[in-house]
């Protein structure tokens, strides 16, 4: 039974030639969105492709060596890496809550013994002034 024009006539590039282009699949696939949404934002196609898709022309382009993808950043590593570094600053700000109360007790102390210390500086030229005039 013929097969009718469908999409699957189109002339697509296969994923073999796509991987020796840009071997990580997370990578192609990746670049392929960003590309498709380039065109679809009214970017101007680099090849020459029988699909109108933007999608099959950001393929093509991949195929034919026009796009490049210099950096590879797994989001694995970048999820642990903020997940990591949320971990550090909320123990920070605990730790910091645990050393607030002690801190606010230092603090009252030492403004208590500043109070006797002024307290008792005044005492003192009193009492000399009152041995004065004796």
């Amino acid at each position: 039974m013929p097969r009718g024009k469908g999409i699957w006539d189109l002339e697509t590039p296969s994923v073999s030639s796509l991987r020796q282009r840009i071997p990580s699949r997370y990578s192609l696939v990746v670049a392929a969105a960003k590309r498709a949404k380039e065109l679809r934002e009214g970017a101007v196609p680099l090849v020459e492709c029988a699909s109108q898709h933007p999608i099959s022309i950001a393929l093509a382009e991949i195929a034919a060596g026009k796009i490049i993808v210099t950096e590879e950043a797994p989001v694995k590593e970048e999820a642990e890496t903020a997940a990591a570094e949320t971990s550090e600053e909320a123990e920070a700000a605990e730790a910091e809550q645990a050393e607030e109360p002690e801190k606010a007790a230092e603090a009252e102390e030492e403004e208590k013994d500043e109070e006797a210390e002024e307290q008792e500086g005044e005492t003192e030229p009193e009492e000399q002034s009152k041995e004065e005039d004796e």
